[in-house]
């Protein structure tokens, strides 16, 4: 009987030691992915800062013959610009794919990837205009018409890739903030599988009986009855019901973003 149970502990024990290393090895993988995000990141903004710097390093003033140093210097840092911008566009396009990869579930790095293509775009076109303005003042420079035309295709490009991107996060922002209440009696919410045995059922109910509201803008909601009951979990301190003149009781959110913590669903049940 002894050693059965020393077996028993030492069986749970190793189980035990084995959930915990798992946990273990699964925050170092998220450490690492974090710290590659960051790495990536910073890699972007350091180009973005480097690039300011060489544009700054190209003069425009007079109309004077350049002496050829000083047209091989602009060739060299329009070519470094080039490079560092099309660093900038493979980067970005690794962070996004990084972040689908993700399941679109970093809304932070989302809002993150959506700032640095917003930056690339805006310097796509701030270069444009400077390789613009170097043929108008006739630079014979032979790195400019290509640059021309690939920065004239990126500029295109990016702003489809923004416009997409901000329609995906105005959708995730959608979502995230997406609630479901219903309000029906012991036999409505019976009959609809809403509850069974005196509990919320999560699956397998009737999700066309909820009303789909956003919780941002919904923060009253009209009970239609005497008394009634919240059968799902919220905290008690983000809510109340209220009764009107009418007798009616009103449910009014206080605080949308702790009453929606626990669930994502109201249920009130009504007598």
């Amino acid at each position: 009987m002894l050693s059965l149970l020393m077996l028993t502990a030492c069986n749970k024990n190793n189980q035990e030691d084995q959930e915990h290393q798992d946990e273990l090895t699964e925050l170092q993988s998220l450490r690492t992915q974090v710290a590659e995000q960051d790495s990536l990141i910073n890699m972007v903004i350091q180009n973005f800062a480097q690039i300011q710097q060489l544009e700054g390093m190209i003069s425009l003033n007079g109309n004077d013959e350049l002496p050829q140093s000083q047209r091989a210097k602009i060739e060299d840092n329009l070519r470094l610009i080039n490079e560092k911008m099309e660093s900038n566009r493979q980067t970005i396009a690794l962070l996004n794919k990084k972040l689908a990869q993700s399941g679109n579930k970093n809304t932070s790095l989302q809002r993150t990837i959506g700032t640095l293509q917003e930056q690339l775009n805006a310097k796509n076109a701030e270069i444009l205009d400077l390789t613009e303005e170097l043929k108008r003042k006739n630079y014979a420079i032979g790195v400019l018409d290509s640059m021309v035309t690939g920065l004239s295709n990126n500029v295109e490009n990016l702003s489809k890739t923004s416009a997409a991107q901000q329609a995906e996060l105005e959708r995730q922002d959608a979502a995230l903030n997406t609630v479901r209440y219903c309000i029906g009696t012991s036999r409505d919410l019976k009959d609809m599988n809403i509850i069974r045995n005196g509990e919320v059922v999560t699956e397998g109910y009737q999700s066309d009986y909820f009303t789909q509201i956003d919780l941002r803008r919904v923060t009253s909601i009209p009970v239609y009855a005497k008394k009634a009951e919240l059968k799902t979990k919220h905290p008690k301190s983000s809510y109340r019901l209220v009764k009107g003149e009418d007798k009616m009781l009103t449910l009014e959110i206080t605080n949308p973003q702790e009453f929606w913590s626990l669930s994502k669903i109201l249920v009130v049940q009504i007598y």
